[in-house]
């Protein structure tokens, strides 16, 4: 994944759990819903800095109908 995206991810992850990450690789997924692909592309492993209590997070990038955002668990 291209640099800056990886900064927009660290960026919604540090929103949304209130701490530094570094990353560490992109794993692709593909989810399958009764035999189709319900979602595929990869997901990006972050480890948390400084969190209480997590020490990973997973963070990726989505389009749809035209929007584009990110999501970060």
């Amino acid at each position: 994944m291209p640099p800056k995206e990886i900064t927009e991810l660290k960026d919604a992850i540090r929103a949304t759990h209130g701490c530094e990450s570094l990353h560490v690789e992109s794993v692709p997924v593909k989810e399958v819903f009764e035999g189709q692909a319900a979602w595929e592309g990869k997901v990006e492993v972050f480890d948390l800095v400084g969190h209480r209590q997590a020490k990973r997070a997973y963070a990726w990038s989505y389009r749809w109908q035209s929007k584009q955002g990110s999501r970060c668990t």
